[in-house]
């Protein structure tokens, strides 16, 4: 119950549009914790798992551009996107450091 309290009050006190990552939460509890918290607030509607990782508040305004996700994920693994591509299915962006992807939505985010 501890961690979830803190969790709730922590995203709660983000301004609106705030996108936040798991690992912001990992000093309040073990990682199952988090995770099972985290669930239960986007099957409550509260946040919108935007990827994998990655969650904003629910406030019924559109999702925030594919760059945004892509900075606030790298930023969340300490990385830095140094340039981007044109908005298609499948969209790459330069980072430093090793390569990931995730989906956002239908399209798929490359950062290599």
């Amino acid at each position: 119950m501890y961690t979830s309290s803190q969790i709730r009050r922590h995203i709660f006190r983000l301004h609106d549009n705030a996108i936040f990552s798991t690992r912001e939460f990992l000093n309040f509890g073990k990682r199952a914790a988090v995770d099972k918290c985290l669930s239960r607030l986007v099957k409550r509607g509260e946040i919108i798992r935007l990827a994998r990782g990655l969650f904003k508040r629910f406030d019924g305004n559109t999702l925030p551009l594919t760059r945004i996700v892509a900075d606030c994920k790298a930023k969340a693994f300490g990385k830095q996107i140094v340039t981007h591509a044109l908005d298609a299915a499948t969209i790459i962006y330069s980072i430093n450091g090793h390569s990931s992807k995730f989906r956002y939505g239908q399209k798929i985010i490359h950062m290599a």
